[in-house]
């Protein structure tokens, strides 16, 4: 079955021919319903710098009726985009950044009627290394995360240390800022601990695993090769 980003494949619906897979999609998914109008633009888009390579956006969502969100950068002169997010996601985190370099930032809503006005642009600069962000503190050259093997083909055991007792948070994303998984979200006093990841369902590219502790984040890059 064609879906919506198939192209323009000719198909026959219930008897109908369709040259634009876009409306067979829309057939297929609203089933006669009337399509919605177009969605609501969010608003209160943030961003905040949490390390040399990593900045997090949130906004709100106004809208009833969007089937997702679409985030958008620059670095230049024009806005790209860079991500898609599912419907009712108001966050998204922006992964493998350059050290010390601006980034401007806008969200729009989309349907199948067509996509909102833009979020207000925000922007945000990334720190040097070594150096970056408001919300270091001396505790997280304390907190470690390392992984072995790396790359690993199908799994990879994580080792994360922590300074003092606190809620640890431990997840897994794609390049595109979706999580995958949550290994640990648990109280635990200082120390070292481990777990282990299994990427077998998962295809062969680059993962990134967070660590969250207090009000201190750290990423480490996973790479699953099979």
């Amino acid at each position: 079955m064609d879906d919506k980003s198939s192209g323009n494949n000719r198909v026959s619906v219930l008897g109908f021919n369709c040259s634009d897979s876009l409306v067979f999609w829309c057939q297929f998914k609203y089933c006669g319903a009337s399509i919605p109008s177009l969605p609501e633009g969010p608003a209160d888009l943030a961003a905040n710098v949490r390390s040399s390579s990593q900045i997090d956006l949130s906004w709100t969502d106004n809208s009833e009726y969007e089937d997702g969100f679409v985030i958008e950068r620059k670095t230049t002169a024009q806005f790209s985009e860079i991500a898609r997010v599912e419907a009712n996601v108001t966050s998204y985190s922006n992964l493998d950044l350059t050290e010390e370099t601006d980034y401007a930032y806008r969200v729009s809503a989309f349907n199948i009627s067509g996509y909102s006005e833009y979020t207000e642009e925000v922007s945000a600069k990334t720190e040097s290394d070594g150096t970056t962000s408001s919300i270091v503190s001396k505790a997280e050259s304390e907190l470690i995360l390392l992984n072995y093997p790396n790359p690993f083909h199908t799994i990879t055991q994580i080792k994360f240390r922590i300074p003092k007792s606190g809620l640890v948070c431990l997840k897994v994303y794609d390049l595109s800022g979706r999580e995958l998984d949550t290994l640990v979200n648990e109280k635990k006093q200082k120390g070292v601990y481990s777990t282990d990841f299994n990427g077998n369902v998962l295809p062969s590219g680059t993962y990134y695993c967070r660590l969250y502790f207090g009000d201190i984040t750290v990423t480490k890059t996973l790479v699953l090769t099979k």
